[in-house]
């Protein structure tokens, strides 16, 4: 006989100084690859003259550009009413403003704003899959662990 342990989620991730499990969430396959993709540079300052072949580009002051990040979550409730009520607080803490994202596991703080929800589905209303768009407007303003 096999026997299947669940994982503690607890610690796993913080939003505005609470653990996600305090709603039943946890990590989807993916986010972490998603908090780790490096951020777009800005477009550089470039001259295009007439009178010169080509371009000349200025790569002395290189800068990141805001990115989006479409971040995977997991909610799992109890029962259908617990679900719900989970979802609905999860869904007003995203929403509140600025999200203060604490992952202890890759020693990082980022600062995210929720702009869309890209995909939602559930199952018997008692667990369900969101993934979050979430727009980080400087990335190298993180703190590290």
């Amino acid at each position: 006989m096999v026997i299947f342990y669940k994982k503690s989620m607890k610690g796993q991730a913080y939003i505005n100084n609470q653990d996600i499990s305090k709603w039943g969430a946890s990590f989807a396959k993916g986010a972490y690859e998603a908090l780790l993709k490096p951020a777009p540079t800005k477009e550089n300052v470039r001259n295009e003259s007439r009178i010169e072949d080509g371009v000349r580009e200025d790569t002395s002051n290189i800068r990141l550009s805001e990115r989006t990040i479409s971040l995977p979550f997991w909610i799992v409730g109890t029962s259908e009413d617990d679900y719900l009520a989970k979802y609905e607080d999860f869904l007003d803490e995203i929403a509140s403003g600025v999200i203060v994202l604490k992952v202890p596991a890759l020693k990082k703080v980022y600062k995210l704003i929720y702009s869309d929800c890209s995909s939602y589905g559930h199952y018997n209303r008692t667990k369900g899959k969101i993934i979050l768009k979430l727009k980080e407007p400087n990335p190298r303003d993180r703190e590290f662990l």
